[in-house]
């Protein structure tokens, strides 16, 4: 894949992951409220959000990995944005969502899922509210390396989906 093609998939993917975010938290919220037995939905909401919530975290946080200077931030979607939009990343909450979904550990098995709903709960405002002004600026303040993915059918879905989420 050339470095053109590549790119070309960062906004749909970072698009697609404020989307995923947004909708496994309702969705695990949703079925939690049933009272029903659909544990294994449930099971399958936390982990797809725990997943999105640890790529957010390193999204919002604004410094680049030496190791891994390709992995997406802030700065590269958008020219200008207040700083509000970044977040310090706690490595404590970074690790405890990793070790939950990320690989088989001997601390996966002791993982407080209280403390991970904690840590869920403590990111959801802050990030929905950072997407939202992400989605509500895209358009005008997108860098220029992105601004022709705008035209992307499957960038358009996406971008339609985050709007219409944020109309409710």
């Amino acid at each position: 894949m050339s470095t053109t093609d590549r790119n070309s998939k960062c906004l749909e993917h970072v698009l697609y992951e404020f989307w995923m975010y947004l909708e496994t938290y309702y969705y695990f919220n949703y079925l939690h409220s049933l009272n029903k037995n659909y544990q294994f939905e449930i099971n399958m909401a936390i982990e797809s959000h725990e997943l999105h919530l640890r790529n957010l975290m390193e999204f919002f946080y604004t410094k680049k990995p030496k190791n891994h200077p390709e992995d997406l931030r802030l700065s590269d979607i958008l020219q200008n944005y207040d700083s509000s939009l970044t977040k310090e990343k706690v490595q404590d909450d970074f690790n405890h969502i990793s070790r939950s979904v990320e690989h088989l550990t001997s601390h996966r098995t002791s993982i407080n899922k209280k403390e991970t709903i904690d840590i869920i709960n403590k990111y959801y405002e802050d990030f929905k509210e950072k997407i939202k002004k992400i989605v509500d600026n895209l358009e005008s303040n997108i860098t220029n390396e992105y601004r022709e993915d705008l035209k992307d059918e499957n960038v358009i879905t996406l971008f339609n989906n985050l709007k219409e989420i944020f109309r409710l």
